[in-house]
């Protein structure tokens, strides 16, 4: 038989191969790694300066060689994140003593609007403070890029370089923006990429946060803004720390042991007419017992040691952008005179939390910001709430295990949410409930709290645990598994026990 006369596929064979492909095709995109893989992707794009819209003020105060390091860091910056989209890795592989963390990364190529659309959110924050007399400012953290641009490999010898702060564009036009609307903004660029230019390390080489000496740049530009007691708060120790990089699966050798002077942790003074609002980057101590050596010395004994007094602290790692509001609004409602002693809020919250979907900067949407006692507050726990006392419950969400290296607290805390059952004089409600977990920095092992499962232990009203030990109100809170707005509990996890 010739070629001519071979037999065509009948259109329905067409059709049933297009709509298996199609099948394919869709269950292929249906799988989150590979839906994240196609938003990297486009997320990733390189963006010259001058094409940004928005940035169009800042480009106009750059000399053509600033603007052509920025342009260079830019386009290598997106080379590296598209060479390596993988989204279940976090870090990309740079150099013997460096890598690369992408959410840092992508920070400098990100087009400035994806950092404008934010700024309602921390504009209807303003307003419900200023209506009490409260002022806020806000600090973010610079990607470590930006400061120590030359971290980022590949970059052209013969090319323009970028100097340290230079590639900072999208915050300060983020900043302006706030500042056209009377928030007052703290530009860390300048100040940090001035001590790193003269070789202060402002970063950790293998993490995205700020070192002890990039923590001490920060408090010392933001404390000339507040009002200070004056005399030495916490006098300087002669204690020292040795650099961590966290783990990784990439081959690459810890860096060389880093001396750096610490100070001695200040203590948290709920009564200070200063809250600190801070994502990781205000934890003040990290502890461990078989890691890295206790780090002392923190962004909040820094600024309390130079204000010369306490300050009050609310830190929820990766809770920059609503987790703190959210829990300083609760604290007002409902802990009697905690609202009315505030004199001053400080947000501080990395870069990269700008990045983020605008879903994650929700509105608060109050009319006003209600004191403990006021109309609209909820009623302050009721005294039967702060014993402890013995309960049982049904799990209905878990969480993920919380990293022990980024707590301050003596153990690793999961959430739940949880039902709890009606006893005597006490209904049934739904809470969400904190249970101290073994140190381990694994993913936490099964160990029965699963969905559906029911226990009884010991619990505690969070606010009454937090004011028995401070330490708690200092912990990584995940909260994907629920909102504050629930009862909150916290329990020991040596009271915990299957319910019969």
């Amino acid at each position: 038989m010739s070629s001519g006369s071979r037999k065509r596929p009948s259109p329905l064979r067409l059709l049933i191969l297009l709509g298996l492909v199609v099948l394919a095709a869709g269950v292929i995109w249906k799988w989150p790694a590979v839906r994240q893989m196609g938003t990297l992707w486009r997320q990733s794009a390189y963006l010259p300066a001058e094409q940004d819209p928005d940035l169009a003020a800042v480009v106009n105060t750059l000399s053509p060689s600033q603007l052509a390091g920025i342009n260079a860091l830019r386009a290598r910056s997106a080379a590296l994140l598209r060479a390596n989209l993988w989204p279940r890795e976090d870090f990309i592989p740079a150099t013997e003593e460096f890598r690369l963390y992408k959410k840092c990364l992508s920070s400098l190529n990100a087009p400035a609007s994806r950092y404008l659309e934010k700024t309602p959110s921390i504009l209807e924050f303003h307003q419900l403070l200023r209506a009490r007399g409260i002022h806020l400012i806000v600090m973010p953290v610079p990607a470590a890029y930006a400061i120590h641009p030359d971290r980022v490999p590949g970059l052209s010898e013969t090319a323009p370089h970028p100097q340290p702060a230079d590639a900072s564009l999208q915050l300060r036009a983020f900043g302006e923006a706030l500042r056209a609307t009377g928030i007052e903004f703290v530009d860390l660029s300048r100040p940090l990429g001035k001590a790193a230019g003269k070789g202060t390390l402002c970063y950790f080489h293998g993490d995205s946060h700020w070192t002890p000496l990039g923590a001490e740049v920060g408090a010392a530009t933001v404390a000339s803004l507040l009002p200070s007691k004056g005399g030495p708060f916490a006098a300087a120790d002669t204690a020292f720390i040795r650099e961590w990089m966290p783990p990784s699966q990439h081959a690459i050798a810890a860096p060389r042991p880093l001396q750096i002077s610490v100070l001695s942790k200040n203590p948290v003074d709920s009564n200070s007419p200063l809250t600190l609002l801070c994502d990781s980057n205000g934890i003040d101590e990290f502890n461990s017992t078989d890691g890295p050596p206790t780090v002392h010395g923190g962004f909040p004994s820094q600024l309390a040691r130079l204000l010369g007094h306490g300050v009050d602290v609310i830190t929820i790692s990766g809770g920059g952008p609503a987790a703190c509001r959210r829990e300083f609004i609760r604290r007002c409602q409902i802990l009697p005179g905690y609202g009315a002693s505030r004199q001053t809020v400080l947000m501080v919250f990395a870069e990269r939390s700008l990045l983020l979907p605008l879903e994650a900067w929700p509105p608060l949407s109050l009319d006003r910001l209600a004191f403990a006692g006021e109309p609209g507050s909820p009623p302050s726990p009721a005294p039967q709430t702060v014993a402890a006392s013995n309960r049982q419950f049904k799990i209905l969400q878990a969480s993920k295990a919380i990293a022990p290296h980024e707590t301050p607290y003596a153990a690793a805390l999961r959430s739940f949410v949880i039902e709890l059952a009606p006893g005597p004089d006490q209904p049934a409600q739904k809470a969400l409930l904190y249970l101290d977990h073994l140190r381990d920095r694994k993913p936490a092992a099964p160990d029965g709290l699963e969905p559906g499962t029911r226990w009884e232990a010991s619990l505690q009203d969070w606010d009454a645990a937090c004011a028995q030990n401070p330490g708690l109100a200092q912990v990584q809170r995940l909260d994907d598994v629920g909102d504050l707005e629930l009862p909150i509990y916290y329990g020991g996890r040596g009271t915990l026990r299957r319910a019969p």
